[in-house]
């Protein structure tokens, strides 16, 4: 193996998989060596020449500065890492290095790994936390790139290690994921939603759910003969992204809008499990085993809280922004499976 290979597989604690080829584990080092390096760059310096504790509590650097380095640093590791091709997706190698340097910024601000500051061109750490799940830990935010030195194991764009101490879970908290089951959500939204009288004038289509699998595919015309008793979900025939409640009770017939919060966290997939659920038709998520990792098929969108965790706990199988086909250690993935579980999935094992 290339020297420079195994000096980031030792300071991050990643190891090909039996029967990995060099080409998919080098997908993977370069992904999580990216996630490193662009922490780095955030202190406007290389790793080697931090010498002043102030710049390590401190450090802001402009968003456009660590885009440029970062894209310097990912086309020295795609040049000189063996890769599968189609993994980088894009013909056009230039391409290839800003768009993967771009995801993975992006990618870490959207996971809390880093922050914007209020000047939103303006890139800083984040502070470092513990998160505990059952059986691990996530370390999330910090500085410090080399994941062996804290115990831990770079896993897509996070650290994981196993707990150091007992106590609760607290993921749920940190990431604001409801504290409560399916069942009690759905009836918060039946108690708490801002529900109106209405005539249901318009063309909808509503969340049906029938398929178990493809929320994208679980969407039919609204029958205004048969509706269904309790909450559903609906959107208009000519506006796929512009979402209501709909509550229908002793034949009368309740609308309620949603908060744009739903929209921009994607909380509206929330609801679409929760319903699930309620029906008692669980959503499928389907997986299998391949010596220390799970390869699993999210057939659907996550909310974004549960999204984080997902790309914090795996890596992308076919392409780098692959979100659907996902590969998870096996030694997480138990507090994985009890995230998933929240959501009223099912993971069948082929």
């Amino acid at each position: 193996m290339d020297e420079l290979i195994l000096q980031i597989s030792r300071d991050l604690r990643m190891y090909p998989f039996d029967g990995e080829t060099a080409e998919e584990y080098g997908n993977r080092v370069i992904y999580c060596a990216l996630a490193a390096w662009a922490k780095v760059q955030i202190l406007g310096n290389s790793y080697t020449e931090i010498v002043n504790e102030v710049e390590r509590e401190y450090p802001y650097v402009s968003q456009r500065y660590v885009n440029e380095r970062l894209k310097s640093v990912a086309n020295g590791l795609v040049n000189a890492i063996p890769h599968l091709k189609k993994w980088t997706e894009v013909n056009d190698t230039r391409s290839v290095k800003k768009e993967l340097s771009n995801y993975i910024i992006g990618k870490l601000i959207f996971c809390y790994q880093i922050n914007k500051t209020c000047k939103t061109q303006w890139l800083t750490s984040s502070p470092q936390r513990i998160v505990y799940f059952k059986n691990n830990e996530l370390i999330l935010g910090g500085v410090d790139w080399n994941s062996n030195l804290k115990g831990a194991c770079a896993v897509g764009l996070g650290e994981w290690r196993n707990k150091k101490q007992q106590c609760e879970p607290n993921y749920r908290k940190v990431f604001n994921i409801p504290e409560c089951n399916l069942e009690e959500y759905y009836r918060s939204l039946e108690e708490n939603a801002s529900w109106q009288l209405d005539e249901l004038e318009d063309d909808y289509e509503y969340f049906s759910g029938v398929n178990g699998l493809w929320h994208s595919k679980a969407w039919r015309k609204l029958n205004r003969s048969y509706i269904p008793n309790g909450i559903s979900l609906l959107r208009r025939n000519d506006q796929k992204c512009n979402y209501v409640l709909l509550y229908h009770r002793k034949g009368k017939i309740f609308m309620a809008k949603l908060d744009e919060w739903y929209y921009r966290e994607k909380e509206i997939n929330r609801i679409m499990y929760a319903l699930d659920y309620y029906r008692g038709k669980h959503t499928i998520f389907k997986a299998k085993t391949n010596g220390k990792i799970i390869e699993l098929h999210c057939h659907s969108r996550l909310p974004h809280a549960e999204t984080r965790i997902l790309l914090m706990s795996s890596w992308p199988k076919r392409t780098y922004d692959d979100i659907y086909l996902r590969e998870i250690p096996v030694f997480i993935w138990k507090d994985i499976e009890d995230m998933l579980d929240g959501l009223g999935i099912q993971v069948l094992f082929k």
